[in-house]
């Protein structure tokens, strides 16, 4: 999954905050996906994903399989 745990990633530009792009790989479909425990719109597949930051600080992301197998990743925005 992208972004790897830890990450702090850049999404100021100018007073608009960038998309934030999700890759997810593996697991049995279909795939939740969460951000900070909200999932995440219109979801339905596998590959690259974008959701839009409500600001900086850090943000959990979490992706839930069809078996319930999780995995999660705790990143910073700034």
């Amino acid at each position: 999954m992208f972004p790897p745990d830890g990450a702090n990633l850049d999404v100021a530009a100018g007073s608009q905050l960038d998309p934030v792009a999700l890759k997810i790989t593996g697991g049995r479909a279909p795939l939740t996906v969460m951000v900070n425990g909200v999932p995440l719109d219109a979801h339905s597949g596998r590959g690259t994903l974008f959701f839009q930051p409500d600001g900086p600080g850090f943000v959990r992301l979490t992706v839930m399989d069809a078996r319930g197998a999780t995995d999660s990743v705790t990143v910073r925005l700034q």
